[in-house]
């Protein structure tokens, strides 16, 4: 998660949809924030060719990511991760994850149409991977619509680009709070919260990965201070990370429009 303003890659390249991604430029991390401690369900999924996304396990045998994600994962780890510097040192940050192996390279909405150069997605930016086992030890994180009420802070949580004075970090696991923007049937918008360290935006290394948005509007309408702690455990997802509009914007696929699909292809594992 960045936590100065600097040029922000879209999210969207940071997977290719079965192509030749460009590792360096492979995924979407949180930039700024801080690490992430309570989300043990939220992990890295890594393929054959070198790409790297967020994914959340949302059953034992299933994991929840990005449809510009989809293609050729081999493997999703579990664990706080580490910080390094390039991507090619990556081994070294999953050494410390537990690995679970795909049963497929992952599967991506029929509706989605990867186009790296369009944010908002055209279609659900949605896709499925399944594991080869299931994972027993991780509670897997619910989905929930979005509050009636309208969120106003949204948490997304991932693996990718942290910058810093000394340079840029991927592979560790960290969240921010984002302002939300706009709502439509299929997307969130967000943007960079301006004024505290803790604050950060969605950045190449996070794609697929959650969004939690629990906090809105007080009863008598007022919006109430941004959450200065990361979401809980138990704490529902709404939206995966697709895409950012500008470097301080961010785009947010929801997922309750796709849940008839999202229970048909995991066999009704997903409720």
């Amino acid at each position: 998660m960045r936590s100065a303003p600097v040029f922000l890659l879209l999210l969207v390249a940071a997977c290719s949809n079965g192509g030749d991604a460009d590792t360096a430029a492979s995924s979407d991390d949180v930039n700024g924030g801080l690490p992430a401690k309570k989300s043990p369900a939220v992990g890295l999924l890594v393929s054959s060719d070198g790409k790297m996304c967020s994914g959340t396990l949302i059953a034992p045998r299933w994991v929840l990511t990005a449809g510009h994600c989809a293609g050729g994962m081999t493997d999703f780890y579990t664990g706080a991760g580490s910080p390094t510097s390039t991507y090619e040192s990556i081994d070294a940050a999953l050494a410390s994850m537990a690995r679970h192996p795909t049963a497929m390279g992952g599967v991506a909405h029929p509706s989605y149409v990867f186009d790296e150069q369009t944010c908002p997605a055209r279609g659900p930016d949605v896709a499925l991977v399944e594991l080869a086992a299931p994972v027993t030890d991780i509670a897997p994180v619910s989905i929930v619509p979005l509050s009636a009420a309208g969120p106003v802070w949204c948490q997304p949580v991932g693996f990718g680009m942290h910058e810093t004075d000394t340079g840029a970090t991927i592979a560790e696991k960290r969240f921010t709070t984002e302002s939300v923007t706009g709502i439509t049937p299929d997307v969130i918008s967000t943007k960079r919260v301006q004024g505290h360290w803790l604050y950060g935006m969605s950045a190449p290394g996070d794609s697929g990965g959650p969004l939690f948005c629990s906090v809105t509007r007080t009863a008598n309408g007022r919006v109430p201070p941004p959450p200065s702690s990361e979401p809980g455990e138990g704490e529902g997802l709404s939206a995966v990370t697709s895409c950012g509009a500008t470097a301080s914007e961010g785009v947010y696929a929801l997922v309750t429009p796709v849940m008839d699909w999202i229970r048909e292809t995991t066999h009704g594992e997903v409720r």
